[in-house]
């Protein structure tokens, strides 16, 4: 036999990820797969109006006696055929606390019931912050004229 035949060299990518999975880095709850989440909910709701304009609130809760964690990059994208936004895409510097979430304006009113679809990305951790996840939270709410 070749010393090729006897030494085989280590596969480094290999060690790396069991090394990884044996710390417990891959063992962190995805609510994407479906294996600990959600850990929030999403309530849509419509604020004060004036003629033109009307407020829509997206107000996250957190579950399972979890709290918000206000300093991630939480975003919030909003879709709509017949309705139109001051804004579309709003991220971390928009959040409001006191909702605690998102807030937009409509600045043209629909004249009949429309449908809005939104992504809105929350992040939600044990009291302690000892984990933290990522909530992606996509749905449809209906604006009223």
């Amino acid at each position: 036999m070749t010393k090729a035949m006897t030494h085989r060299k280590p596969d480094s990518n290999r060690t790396f990820v069991w090394a990884l999975i044996s710390v417990g880095i891959f063992c962190h709850p995805n609510p994407s797969r479906g294996d600990g989440g959600p850990y929030a909910k999403v309530e849509v709701t419509q604020g004060a109006s004036s003629t033109n304009h009307k407020e829509i609130i997206f107000e996250v809760t957190p579950l399972q006696n979890l709290m918000i964690n206000e300093d991630a990059p939480w975003s919030l994208n909003v879709t709509s055929g017949g309705v139109k936004f001051t804004r579309d895409k709003l991220k971390k510097e928009d959040y409001n606390p006191k909702i605690p979430g998102f807030s937009i304006t409509l600045v043209e009113l629909p004249k009949a019931p429309s449908e809005l679809s939104y992504e809105l990305t929350a992040f939600i951790c044990t009291k302690d912050k000892g984990r933290c996840y990522r909530e992606v939270v996509k749905g449809k709410a209906e604006v009223k004229p």
